[in-house]
């Protein structure tokens, strides 16, 4: 049995095709599938089943339409609420692939339905934990509702020592979740592979006591992406194809309509360096890179009216597939590459772009310091005097910014604080853009 892991780094995911040379089952597949089936035709075998653990709250599947396409057994399970057709999985069941038998393993916790499913060839053992166990830690029990949470993750707990009393030790865990993913209840060990043994001696789940486990998963709970709430109806739906991508040459005039427009964003995913440089008032700037989704379906207001502007038609459309992922997708009307046009749209807007160096020295003026961090990064370091708007609560707390003084945002890479300067900038206000790590603040002793 050969396990092929298909990483999705942008949303901090992972799906598995799962084969023992001839036959194969997809887990967890993403919206843009294609990447499973390219999978198995480099493998040269055939899906026949794809699994879903949950109906998640990070994504829009592809499983339910690759399945189709290809003629494969979509198993969910029990209690998903999908308004489809499918193979419903028990806790138990068993089903038998070739060589490969799968038992589905209810195990209750990042979703009240979530299932497990151990896998065995009758040599390899393994176990795909979806949103469950992770590695170091567990899947976030709070998506489903406030007043779930504490049985969720209890149950998290329960369903943690159930894999650990059910599976050999030697059996190897494939999660979906805990890359960087916001489904991440907290920090996890960092591993990119382990065991049910492994985990035993260190994941949070089980090496504390139940009430234990509830305190830290619970107060260490924070913000979690705004189009969440979305991803689990549009997969009960059952998602179609992705929408297609239509990229144009338009006049100024167009772009100045989708500028100007009600409930309507041009999204430049240029760089933050060439979208500081130059760019056309009431632009946002959210350049092309590992968060751009999550940021993205965060930050813009969901059905809300998308154009991309970018340098490239490959830059366009790697972001219309970073936001298939997410369903946005549906809202993107256009796209275009015709940079002339777009700085003809509207009057043209710049910033600055500086170091944490370029912050120490400017500190005897009078300026303000905005961190877009989260507040638990803030807790532990800041800029003496700066102030924390963590950046998904930038757009409705900007009232609060002044409109008469340059505004230094930063954050710990620079990219989150590039996305909010170029919102600060939209709001007629003057930011400066603080490119830098926040390890130079530190070891210039900015920070506090």
């Amino acid at each position: 049995m050969k396990v092929e892991i298909i990483e999705t780094p942008t949303l901090g995911n992972r799906g598995y095709l799962i084969h023992d040379g001839k036959h194969a089952v997809a887990v967890d597949v993403q919206r843009d599938y294609n990447r499973w089936l390219s999978a198995a035709d480099n493998a040269n075998v055939t899906i026949t089943h794809v699994f879903e653990t949950h109906m998640h709250n990070d994504y829009v599947t592809g499983g339910y339409k690759m399945s189709q396409e290809i003629n494969a057994d979509y198993i969910v399970p029990e209690n998903s609420g999908q308004q489809f057709e499918a193979v419903i999985a028990k806790d138990q069941d068993t089903f038998t692939i070739g060589n490969i038998i799968v038992t589905a393993l209810h195990t209750p916790g990042h979703t009240p339905h979530h299932m497990s499913y151990a896998v065995s060839d009758g040599q390899k053992s393994i176990v795909c934990t979806g949103g469950g166990l992770l590695y170091g830690t567990v899947g976030r029990t709070d998506l489903i509702s406030e007043s779930q949470t504490k049985q969720l993750t209890a149950d998290q707990f329960e369903s943690a020592h159930k894999l650990i009393e059910t599976l050999p030790g030697a059996t190897e865990v494939y999660p979906t979740h805990g890359f960087g993913s916001f489904c991440s209840s907290s920090d996890g060990s960092g591993a990119t592979a382990s065991t049910l043994e492994s985990e035993a001696q260190l994941n949070v789940a089980l090496t504390h006591d139940k009430e234990t486990f509830i305190d830290i998963i619970i107060r260490g709970l924070g913000p979690y992406p705004r189009y969440y709430a979305h991803m689990g109806t549009a997969n009960q739906a059952g998602p179609g194809a992705t929408s297609q991508l239509h990229i144009h040459d338009y006049a100024p005039e167009e772009i100045a309509k989708a500028l100007k427009g009600d409930n309507s964003w041009v999204v430049d995913v240029r760089s933050r360096k060439a979208f500081a440089l130059e760019h056309p008032d009431s632009a946002v700037g959210i350049e092309l890179g590992n968060s751009f989704a999550t940021y993205t379906g965060w930050l813009l207001p969901w059905s809300d009216d998308i154009t991309l502007v970018g340098d490239t038609e490959e830059d366009i459309a790697n972001a219309h597939i970073e936001l298939s992922r997410i369903g946005m997708d549906a809202f993107v009307s256009g796209a275009t590459h015709s940079l002339e046009s777009y700085f003809a749209a509207a009057p043209s807007r710049s910033y600055q772009r500086q170091t944490f160096l370029d912050l120490q020295k400017a500190l005897v003026g009078e300026l303000l310091v905005l961190d877009v961090r989260l507040p638990s990064d803030w807790d532990d370091a800041h800029v003496a005097n700066s102030v924390n708007i963590p950046l998904h609560e930038l757009m409705t707390q900007m009232v609060k910014l002044p409109k008469d003084k340059a505004i230094w945002v930063h954050c710990a890479s620079g990219y989150r604080a590039s996305i909010a300067a170029s919102l600060i900038d939209r709001s007629g206000r003057i930011p400066v853009l603080v490119d830098d790590t926040f390890e130079h603040a530190l070891e210039l002793g900015l920070a506090i």
